[in-house]
């Protein structure tokens, strides 16, 4: 049995519009936090399922769960940050305040140890090297 036309497009434009919606959450997010409405961030955050690969909206999480006091569960979404964006500084500079304020100090002075630039092994100067026989 084959479906009319109508109902494929009215099928399609619910999957489109569903994207849609999940593609604006992180937007929406975004805009309760500048609101400084941290609770409906955080809320929305939560629920935007369909960006939990993105680590601006787990940044965007952990910020507003700081703002809302939840040590915590900031630190948490500021280490999936670090899983998604292993270079990002603002996650490991917040993650050294709140580790220093719980009182884990060995991860804050690790994550202090990983913002220090690699030193880079400096080559031998060929026209200082001796052989020594």
């Amino acid at each position: 049995m084959v479906e009319p036309k109508g109902n494929s497009m009215k099928i399609f434009v619910l999957l489109l519009s569903l994207n849609v919606l999940l593609l604006a959450s992180y937007e929406k997010a975004d805009q309760f936090y500048k609101a400084k409405e941290y609770k409906k961030a955080l809320a929305e955050a939560k629920a935007s399922t369909g960006e939990y690969q993105d680590p601006k909206l787990h940044l965007l999480w952990a910020r507003s769960a700081e703002a809302l006091g939840s040590l915590n569960e900031a630190m948490s979404a500021y280490e999936r940050v670090l899983i998604l964006d292993e270079n990002n500084t603002e996650a490991k500079t917040a993650l050294i305040r709140l580790y220093k304020q719980s009182g884990k100090e060995e991860l804050a002075y690790e994550m202090t140890d990983s913002l220090k630039p690699a030193k880079k092994r400096s080559s031998p100067d060929p026209l200082k090297a001796k052989a020594s026989a």
